[in-house]
């Protein structure tokens, strides 16, 4: 089903009714099917979102490393109710539908590509493949499935093989003992199977939550699968992989944030960095244990910063004991902050590497930390959808600032529903939450972007100057769930509060909600004199606190000042004057239009007010 608590709760995830990133990064198929010979194997392992078409014929599954949860490698094929498109199926329902189609590629099964001969049965062949339920994603119904099957080219039918009926991921690790279970089928039917057009195929029956609301419907019913490998010369007892392997992406370096504003950072950057870096995931899947070196290296546009080096231990069979517990390895320190620069923005690339002391297996991570303007929780990628269900009621996101600073910009990520969102909300800034005062409220819309990033910007009509600390979030008009993306893989400790009408709580779920605070890097207590020049018109000081603003313009005398609020509200006009006094404006954000009498030129320039 769609949703991950009952619709009778007040604070709500959903599925995604649409995946922003096969939105983003829709890709052509192939322009015809590649015949594949043995070994088949894909780790899904790639940049891309989308199955590698040299192996498959289709593009319905998410290929991602989001919705995996304690895997045996980084990166997963996750079935949903989402189309090739990242739309919700039009055929989905609550009573269940098939979703999501994996197949491959002809697989020439007739014949050895190397050694030129005919394939037979004591070849040993064996299809092999890591499967989990749920992930970070909705846990499938017991009446929903994940199901494997086999192409006869002879007799042009697809034979069912293997199925497993859904349940949550704790429930399948209590029945398992481990979070993702291997599979491996001998394929010895050599008169049905050994064929030029073998092909297999995966596919999930999947369900819609039966909510009347279709603003509460969801993508549901995620599986994913790993490691899928078709090859001869294996047996039942061939479960391992010369590999050694990360099996998740790397946490953030900061502290609290997983980015944040750069002259924040530069404010205080030891106490913004983390200890350490917690759940860095090594996974051997080979039989043997492998003695290994890790360490990361930090380097920016201008040169290597640092190398944090891990030493060598020994990394045992994951089958046996799961992930490396080595703490230099698994919960490495973070041994410097980032280099400084006098930059407003800037960008550094970590690279995390695991090598056996021979080099001959080993794997490689690349991370980027960017601080830019904005605090952010999130990684930029939701795995689930976030809401309020009842009309009055807020939601509010707890950024601490390392120094004042002055927010000029709101930044939130919405997620579609099934019929569209267009419901209006309360953008909503506050001071603090106990007591609560708030400092901007603002009735505006959801919308979708169009933008790569897929957030919307709402720009602020106030200047709002932050001390240390500010809340920023919504609150509902109606009962309808605004769906603002919800980032699974971070969890901030109580950042994220609710108000269903009975005083403020810690949300119950675990996860990062995705609105992002825009700083103008203005502190208010500072005299500041910035001249701005642009379209042949200077206004200074800007921004300006008390006294008169100066304004430059060739041939001044034949323009008309007039003087608008971002909501396009006339607020002054005056005829041109070189020295204006504004004190009986509030502080906010304006603009100044300069309209020429006699051309009909309109030039114009944005100024900030602060008291």
């Amino acid at each position: 089903m769609g949703l991950f608590l009952n619709i009778q709760a007040q604070e709500q995830l959903l599925g995604l009714n649409q995946n922003p990133e096969i939105k983003k990064r829709k890709q052509l198929k192939a322009s015809q099917e590649i015949a594949v010979f043995l070994p088949f194997f894909d780790d899904f392992k790639q940049d891309e979102n989308f199955p590698n078409p040299n192996f498959w014929s289709d593009d319905y599954t998410f290929i991602n490393t989001s919705f995996q949860k304690f895997p045996a490698n980084i990166g997963v094929a996750t079935f949903d109710a989402l189309d090739e498109n990242g739309e919700i199926y039009e055929h989905a329902n609550s009573f269940g539908f098939i979703a999501d189609y994996l197949t491959s590629n002809d697989i020439r099964l007739d014949s050895l590509d190397k050694e030129n001969r005919v394939l037979v049965v004591a070849d040993s062949l064996y299809f092999s493949f890591y499967y989990q339920p749920q992930g970070r994603g909705n846990a499938p119904e017991s009446s929903d499935s994940l199901v494997l099957e086999f192409y006869s080219g002879r007799d042009k039918i697809w034979y069912p093989v293997w199925s497993y009926e859904g349940m949550p991921l704790d429930s399948f690790y209590v029945k398992n003992q481990t979070y993702c279970k291997q599979v491996l089928i001998p394929i010895k039917d050599s008169a049905r199977f050994y064929h030029p057009d073998f092909k297999f195929r995966f596919y999930n029956y999947a369900s819609l939550s039966s909510s009347i609301q279709t603003s509460w419907q969801g993508n549901a019913d995620q599986w994913n699968i790993d490691y899928v490998k078709l090859d001869i010369g294996r047996s039942r007892n061939d479960i391992y992989s010369e590999d050694l392997v990360f099996v998740n992406p790397p946490p953030s370096f900061l502290k609290n944030y997983r980015a944040m504003p750069y002259n924040q950072y530069k404010n205080d950057p030891t106490n913004s960095m983390a200890d350490s870096l917690h759940s860095i995931y090594i996974s051997n899947l080979s039989a043997l244990p492998y003695t290994a070196e890790y360490r990361y290296t930090i380097s920016n546009q201008l040169l290597q910063d640092s190398v944090y080096l891990g030493g060598a231990a020994n990394i045992n069979p994951f089958i046996f004991e799961g992930y490396s517990t080595f703490p230099r390895f698994s919960d490495p320190k973070v041994i410097s902050f980032f280099s400084l620069f006098n930059e407003d923005k800037m960008e550094y690339t970590i690279t995390h590497s695991v090598r056996t002391l021979d080099a001959e297996f080993g794997d490689t991570l690349i991370q980027k930390q960017s601080f830019g303007n904005y605090f952010a929780y999130d990684d930029g990628s939701p795995e689930a959808g976030y809401g309020l269900s009842g009309s009055g009621n807020s939601a509010a996101l707890r950024f601490k600032l390392n120094m004042p600073d002055t927010l000029t910009q709101v930044q939130m990520y919405f997620n579609p529903t099934v019929l569209g969102n267009e419901d209006y909300f309360y953008l909503t800034v506050w001071e603090s939450l106990e007591p609560e005062v708030i400092l901007y409220e603002e009735l505006v819309q959801v919308s979708l972007s169009d933008d790569a990033s897929g957030f919307i910007s709402f720009d602020l009509d106030e200047i709002i100057v932050v001390s240390n600390e500010v809340y920023v979030g919504f609150t509902q008009t109606s009962d309808a769930n605004l769906n603002v993306g919800f980032d699974l893989s971070f969890s901030p400790q109580e950042s994220l509060f609710y108000d269903a009408g009975d005083g403020w709580y810690p949300s119950i779920f675990e996860g990062s909600l995705m609105i992002r605070p825009v700083f103008a890097n203005y502190k208010g207590d500072e005299t500041l004199t910035v001249i701005n020049d642009e379209d042949g018109v200077q206004i200074y000081p800007n921004p300006l606190k008390s006294g008169n603003l100066t304004v430059a313009v060739d041939d001044g005398r034949n323009y008309l000042i007039h003087i608008y609020s971002l909501l396009g509200k006339l607020v002054y006009s005056t005829q041109f004057q070189e020295q204006l006094n504004l004190d009986f404006l509030k502080e906010g954000v304006y603009l100044l239009r300069f309209e020429n009498q006699i051309s009909g030129e309109i030039k114009s320039q944005k100024l900030i007010i602060t008291k």
